[in-house]
């Protein structure tokens, strides 16, 4: 019997223009709060393309300062959707919640240091109004 994949918040770079060393950052427990995986993904995305003030302005005042922040992604009718988020403009770094994410050795080389990653997305949930 193959190996089911597990559920998890997936943190990739994205962005056309942009020159991205590789596309996943980081592995999360799906359990984790969003708001805790917003902080983390703030982080990350202030170590790899803040410069060095940048990152003692959001080390000492982040709530304070104006910079990139986490932008939630929203549902078809406007409401916030905390199941995936992501920051920056070109590249972005985005966090969402995935399904069946698991390790092959066998994934083929899309251009991207994936680690041999492959994942389901899971879609936005539907809202009637």
């Amino acid at each position: 019997m193959a190996r089911k994949g597990q559920k998890a918040w997936l943190l990739t770079w994205e962005g056309v223009h942009a020159e991205l060393p590789r596309k996943v950052e980081l592995v999360l427990d799906s359990r984790l709060s969003p708001e805790r995986v917003a902080f983390i993904t703030e982080l990350l995305y202030w170590r790899e393309i803040g410069s060095w003030p940048e990152r003692l302005q959001w080390a000492r005042q982040r709530h304070k300062w104006n910079p990139p922040m986490i932008q939630w992604g929203q549902l078809n009718s406007g409401i916030r959707y905390s199941g995936q988020m992501y920051i920056g403009m070109n590249p972005w770094l985005y966090a969402r919640v995935v399904e069946e994410l698991q390790f092959s050795r066998d994934e083929v080389d899309d251009g991207f240091d994936d680690g041999g990653l492959s994942w389901v997305e899971i879609p936005l949930p539907e809202v009637n109004t």
